[in-house]
């Protein structure tokens, strides 16, 4: 095959991400050129929703498994994100009752993001492994019960969120570009996910599990939890 035909295959395989990501490119654009602020604004707000579902998708579609505790965890990257992202002034204001150490401590914004969703990640770390051992109904209401239990914990920590009331003084990071990169980036990451031999074996597991754990040695309780770290993280990162 010449150089020609291989580029012609090469496009054809990856014909869905190419479908996927080029409106995105062309709206952007003109929404940069010719929106106005509002506009910008809403579809600003159409990335973020977009990263989100594609993180959804990650754990959520390829598994089959339910998971309602995606939601907590976006929250608790997001929260942890900001502590380390606002300045300290700001802190002083909006935070007066948080902890000495981090008061006075600020990053920048890629470091404050990744901070936040290793936190996320962490904490998935040490309840995802049980929660996977979980099948059907049981898997959904405990993932359900862990969103309660964050909610919870969230609204009342008052010293790191500021309880049920706003938190303000972020700097502005999320303008029309950034949000439409990163919704980008997670759609390639997501079919990049997808294809891989981990991908693979997960919705073979969805489809099948008896024969997927007979055949291909998997183990529908431990295969999905690796994954689900993964997208935890992605979806704290929004």
């Amino acid at each position: 095959m010449n150089s020609g035909g291989k580029l012609i295959a090469s496009v054809r395989h990856h014909t869905t991400p190419i479908l996927l990501v080029l409106p995105l490119l062309i709206l952007t654009l003109l929404v940069d050129r010719l929106g106005g602020v509002v506009t910008q604004r809403i579809v600003i707000v159409m990335f973020v929703n977009l990263s989100l579902v594609v993180a959804l998708q990650m754990f959520m579609g390829n598994s089959g498994v339910a998971s309602f505790a995606h939601v907590g965890f976006m929250g608790i990257g997001a929260y942890g994100s900001a502590v380390f992202s606002m300045t300290p002034q700001a802190k002083a204001i909006a935070l007066r009752n948080l902890y000495p150490v981090l008061r006075e401590v600020q990053v920048p914004f890629i470091v404050a993001l990744l901070i936040g969703a290793g936190i996320a990640t962490l904490i998935a770390a040490v309840v995802g492994f049980p929660l996977m051992r979980l099948s059907g109904a049981a898997s959904v209401i405990a993932t359900f019960a862990l969103l309660i239990i964050i909610h919870v914990v969230l609204v009342n920590w008052s010293e790191v969120t500021n309880g049920p009331r706003t938190l303000f003084g972020l700097p502005n990071y999320t303008t029309l570009w950034n949000s439409a990169v990163w919704a980008i980036s997670f759609i390639l990451l997501a079919y990049v996910f997808k294809e891989t031999s981990l991908g693979l074996k997960l919705r073979a597991s969805r489809e099948e599990e008896q024969a997927a754990a007979s055949i291909l040695s998997l183990i529908h309780i431990s295969e999905p939890t690796r994954p689900l770290y993964i997208s935890y993280a992605v979806f704290c990162l929004k």
